[in-house]
């Protein structure tokens, strides 16, 4: 009769053991969630940030944070947070834990960056006004471990000024973003990371990116190229009437750009192709002789610059020199612009550095 009393006696001891483990495990998010609220809360001075859920996944090792808010402090309510996380999923990556490396791999879905410009300093928000320490910190406290491989999915970039009127409001929209081998997994000096992404500029504009590098270069090495198709300028007339004091009636651009830096020395270029260009509205405080030759001397500029053939004003301005104090060639942007509208059009292509 012992051995079936004794056999009882540990049969309930286990009941209430898996008991304990499944309400801690019931209430464990809830109480890491409560605890990064608190260290959000305690660890920045002019923001303030909050987790409205957290749930674990515990037997693939990953985690997901939903509604995460980063947010200027007293700042009017029609503001939007300057960070806003729809949801997340962040992992151990499996393939740097079998070579002996704890780092994760993340996708953010929904992630909106809002900047906000103001004639009042208080209702800026930019994020630079925080101590970069304290940032880490709670960047820290978030993501522990360095990120191998990460996506954006369907995220967001806003510049706005509510200040102004009109309003302005410029933004990228449906940004999705992959980075893959961030991190040095396989402990080589040679491995490289890869960023590619797309995304809508204005709600129209197609934009798309590439880029290559590697994070542990001594000296900056990076290959990288962007372009920007058919953008409606007048979209982005709040913005130049605020920032440079004109107005468009009508135009559209067209963008290529590359990006090369070898041991941290720059090799660049922008080649913008505009075209049903009509600038008005220019600056109230310009005399009426200044005036007329800036009316001039857009005309001109426009016509030297348009090819007759494509109907499009296009040039070329390279950037060289130091990273740290790049160089614009002024004279090959206007030889490039010359070429463009007399000798032959620029082709609306990267010129492969």
């Amino acid at each position: 009769m012992t051995l079936p009393k004794r056999f009882a006696l540990h049969k309930n001891k286990i009941i209430i053991i898996v008991v304990i483990l499944v309400v801690f495990r019931a209430f464990l998010p809830e109480i890491i969630r409560q605890g990064l609220n608190w260290h959000l809360g305690n660890n920045l001075d002019s923001y303030y940030g909050h987790i409205g859920d957290l749930d674990l996944s515990i037997y693939r090792g990953a985690y997901q944070l939903q509604d995460v808010v980063f947010k200027k402090k007293n700042l009017p309510e029609k503001t939007a947070p300057l960070l806003f996380l729809k949801d997340s999923d962040i992992s151990i990556s499996w393939k740097a834990l079998f070579k002996g490396k704890v780092l994760l791999d993340a996708d953010f879905y929904g992630l909106n960056l809002s900047f906000a410009d103001s004639s009042k300093k208080s209702e800026q928000q930019f994020g630079n006004d925080e101590n970069t320490s304290n940032w880490k910190v709670v960047l820290d406290s978030l993501i522990p471990f360095r990120i191998n491989n990460g996506k954006l999915i369907d995220s967001s970039i806003y510049f706005q000024n509510l200040s102004q009127k009109p309003a302005v409001n410029l933004f990228l929209e449906k940004i999705n973003l992959t980075v893959s081998d961030f991190s040095n997994v396989d402990d080589t000096s040679k491995q490289t990371t890869r960023v590619t992404g797309s995304a809508k500029v204005m709600g129209s504009a197609n934009l798309k990116l590439k880029a290559q590098y590697n994070y542990f270069d001594k000296n900056l090495n990076l290959n990288g190229d962007i372009a920007v198709d058919d953008l409606n300028l007048k979209e982005l007339n709040p913005f130049f009437t605020h920032y440079a004091g004109f107005d468009v009636s009508k135009g559209q651009v067209k963008i290529f750009s590359e990006l090369k830096i070898k041991n941290n020395e720059i090799d660049s270029y922008i080649k913008p192709f505009l075209w049903d260009l009509d600038i008005v509205d220019l600056p109230d405080d310009l005399s009426p002789i200044r005036k007329v030759l800036w009316e001039m001397a857009a005309a001109a500029s426009n016509w030297l610059a348009k090819n007759s053939n494509s109907k499009k004003a296009a040039l070329i301005v390279p950037i060289k020199g130091n990273v740290m104090e790049p160089q614009i060639k002024i004279w090959d942007a206007i030889k490039s612009a010359l070429k463009n509208g007399f000798v032959e059009p620029l082709e609306e292509k990267f010129e492969d550095l």
